[in-house]
């Protein structure tokens, strides 16, 4: 959750996840929300994931809750993408800036990229 100090911002729609597609979901994966799959940090994860929406964005220790999540979700994202044989996304998700900032500081190297919705960017982007 996010917290928004003016009047007029309503939270998105949520859409389920098919559960047979969660196993592949990197937030299921990190949150650990899959039986049977090993992240050792995704109990962290979970269990600071949930103390966040417990408190709400309009808490006393929003921040200090939220900044414990981030750090425990940074670490099961890395072990996610050094652990990884195969990485699915779209092109609005490789844009986001935790991909390549964690891909670099981890030293995952890609040997194969293939580009699905190679047309809605233009080459440039699809190279960074």
């Amino acid at each position: 959750p996010k917290r928004y100090a003016y009047k007029g911002v309503r939270e998105r729609r949520q859409r389920a996840v098919p559960e047979d597609m969660r196993r592949l979901a990197l937030h299921w994966r990190i949150h650990n929300r899959i039986p049977g799959h090993h992240n050792p940090h995704a109990a962290e994860c979970g269990a600071a994931y949930d103390a966040l929406l417990e408190q709400g964005p309009h808490g006393i220790g929003f921040e200090e809750k939220r900044r414990l999540y981030q750090e425990a979700r940074d670490k099961a994202r890395a072990f996610e993408l050094r652990s990884c044989n195969v990485m699915l996304a779209t092109s609005c998700s490789c844009r986001r800036n935790w991909v390549s900032k964690m891909l670099q500081q981890h030293g995952v190297e890609l040997r194969q990229v293939i580009i699905d919705e190679a047309g809605t960017t233009t080459e440039p982007e699809v190279l960074c």
